[in-house]
This record gives C-alpha cells, sequence and structure tokens, in this order.
C-alpha cells in the first residue's frame, strides 16, 4: 500500500506535522514530502527544511542530492558548499 503525502493545502502546517520526526526519519519524510509535492510550494518548502537540517548534522551524504533537487530555487544561500 502506497502511502499518501500530506495535502499541499494552505491549512497544512509542515512545521507542526514534521515535529513528529527525528533523525533520518525526519529527513526521510521531509524528502518524501518534497517528491509528492513537486512542483509545488510545498516541495521547497520540505527541501528547505531538509537541507537545513543537514547542515546542523553529522550526516552529510545526502546533502548533495538535497541541493541537487533545489536547483537553485531557494537562493544562493542553498547551493553546495565545498
Amino acid at each position: 500500500m502506497e502511502e499518501d503525502a500530506p495535502a499541499a493545502d494552505q491549512g497544512f502546517d509542515l512545521e507542526a506535522y514534521i515535529a513528529n520526526y527525528t533523525g533520518h526519519a525526519r529527513l526521510d519524510r521531509l524528502l518524501f514530502v518534497a517528491e509528492r509535492s513537486a512542483g509545488k510550494p510545498l516541495e521547497l518548502e520540505a527541501l528547505r527544511m531538509a537541507h537545513d537540517d543537514l547542515k546542523k548534522s553529522d550526516c552529510l551524504h545526502r546533502y548533495p542530492e538535497v541541493v541537487q533537487r533545489i536547483d537553485g530555487r531557494l537562493g544562493p544561500s542553498y547551493a553546495l558548499d565545498r
């Protein structure tokens, strides 16, 4: 059974929703929401949160993937740090 992403309407609070998750599960959930919300504002909100979480963590192996998915749409602060 495939799991649905949360509704991308204006009443959806991603911050509150994602507060239920920590660590790798939080990152996986943010990327899932972003994937299921492609082309919608919720996609960039989820990718921004994933990026910010990764920057604060020691687990950077997924950082390039997130930056690639952002694809410059959030400005230079969300470009790949080398």
